[in-house]
């Protein structure tokens, strides 16, 4: 019994030592959870050999499972809480960034759709000859590259430019997105991506990841 103890006592400090390396609580509580279920086990294994009467070796087992699943209860619902909060924190942030891609598509295509509103008949330019004009860009592909929100970058592209309609979009460098199989605009996956489509009638913006 003083062996088991001992080796578990040193699983544990290794668990610790993971935990130091790596940073992941997780680790730890995992062998301790399968090391008081070895504990349960060698326990009710021993009293089960000892002299004592029936009576007292039935409380002390019911009394040893019923602590190990108080503690298996406990140890899944903080996991389950910990993966929530993960996931309600992931969402957040991918709100914020992608309502900042959007800001800042806006602030391009609002400006080109109103001096297309704005301008003379006499001379009339169209939406991509605007776009081009007042957005210095005359080819496809890179436009800019930015710092956003959580040390991320956002890179904008123009994936289409002709006459009638301007595609002007944003993705995220770091940020994960819905999909995690999402082909992003620059070969990567799964990263956050929000698109805007100028034409004559006005800007249609679309989160595509």
């Amino acid at each position: 019994m003083v062996k088991w103890i001992l080796g578990g006592t040193m699983l544990i400090a290794a668990a610790v030592f993971l935990l130091a390396k790596t940073g992941n609580i997780w680790i730890v509580a995992y062998i301790t959870f399968a090391l008081a279920f070895i504990f349960v086990l060698i326990s009710a294994a021993y009293f089960s050999k000892t002299p004592i009467t029936k009576k007292v070796k039935t409380i002390t087992f019911v009394s040893l499972i019923f602590y190990f699943l108080i503690g298996a209860s406990t140890f899944i619902s903080a996991n389950m809480r910990t993966e929530w909060q993960k996931s309600q924190l992931l969402k957040v942030k991918n709100y914020i960034v992608d309502s900042q891609f959007k800001i800042q598509i806006h602030q391009k295509l609002l400006e080109v759709f109103r001096s297309y509103k704005l301008q003379d008949e006499n001379s009339h330019k169209t939406i991509g000859q605007l776009f081009d004009s007042l957005m210095y860009i005359d080819s496809l592909g890179l436009t800019r590259t930015e710092e956003i929100a959580g040390k991320d970058s956002a890179v904008y592209y123009i994936s289409k430019l002709n006459d009638d309609e301007v595609v002007y979009l944003a993705l995220s460098q770091k940020t994960k997105g819905a999909d995690a199989n999402f082909l992003n605009f620059d070969g990567r996956k799964g990263r956050v991506q929000v698109k805007g489509i100028l034409s004559g009638k006005g800007i249609e913006y679309v989160t595509e990841n």
